[in-house]
């Protein structure tokens, strides 16, 4: 399944790259239309992008997607953004919403919960996902096309929004609820899917910084995932960790193969 949801990504991420391409200013053109009518738009600057997701989401008919990775934002981010989201629910629109897992443990999140659920808002998360993305009635897309997210490329083309709502769709299937006040239960669980999140990276052989940005986490929070790790293994260095960890999900791959089906 993993595997699957990987090569969508990068099926997404080629299909997208291309896009933003074509829109690329070298030209002095900002944006192509193709000869389906479709068309890709180059945005720079944080106040443009952000003028131009508010804009699209005060559109908004049907129904909004957004992919929010990363963690926590910032209290004076998610104010800002608040009362778009909430006129789009007052106004019927879906709203699905994805975060990561260390999400949950940030109280300013917990609060935009709160208030968008409150109103008819989806929210869950996930261990580890694709960039940010943003899905509008199943025609426009929004992503960014650089680390740095103060460039983005706008898709208005009903194909290339299919193809990311497909993929958004199967992350989704996998996430778990948010609720702002979650059970012991479900906080057992997001912690467990976040340490066998970091281990996998351990073994792809990620920096600590690549597998924070992956999974939505602080260094510092990466480093504490890591002590807790080598102290379970018995390791006392990066490369036996990682040689362990890889032992370890060996067996276990041979253990889920030798069980009979029920």
């Amino acid at each position: 399944m993993e595997e699957d949801l990987r090569d969508l990504l990068g099926e997404l991420g080629d299909a997208l790259g291309r896009g933003a391409a074509l829109s690329l200013p070298e030209y002095g053109l900002m944006t192509q239309t193709d000869r389906d009518g479709g068309s890709t738009r180059l945005i720079s600057g944080m106040k443009k992008i952000n003028d131009t997701i508010r804009f699209t989401l005060e559109s908004s008919r049907e129904e909004v997607l957004l992919a929010q990775p990363g963690g926590a934002r910032s209290k004076s981010t998610l104010a800002a953004a608040l009362p778009t989201h909430l006129d789009c629910l007052e106004r019927g629109v879906i709203t699905r919403t994805l975060y990561q897992h260390p999400a949950r443990y940030d109280q300013p999140t917990k609060d935009y919960v709160r208030a968008t659920t409150e109103h008819g808002a989806q929210v869950r998360t996930l261990d580890e996902f694709f960039d940010r993305l943003i899905v509008v009635d199943h025609h426009v897309v929004i992503v960014p096309t650089n680390s740095e997210r103060t460039e983005a490329a706008m898709f208005t083309d009903p194909a290339v929004a299919r193809f990311a709502e497909d993929l958004f769709d199967r992350f989704w299937s996998r996430a778990i609820v948010f609720e702002s006040a979650a059970p012991a239960e479900t906080a057992n669980l997001v912690g467990k899917e976040v340490q066998e999140a970091v281990k996998r990276l351990v073994i792809e052989g990620k920096t600590d910084e690549q597998i924070g940005r992956r999974v939505g986490l602080k260094p510092r929070a990466v480093q504490n995932h890591l002590r807790r790790i080598k102290k379970e293994l018995g390791a006392s260095s990066r490369s036996e960790l990682c040689f362990l960890l890889g032992q370890q999900s060996v067996l276990e791959d041979l253990a889920l193969e030798e069980t009979p089906d029920a």
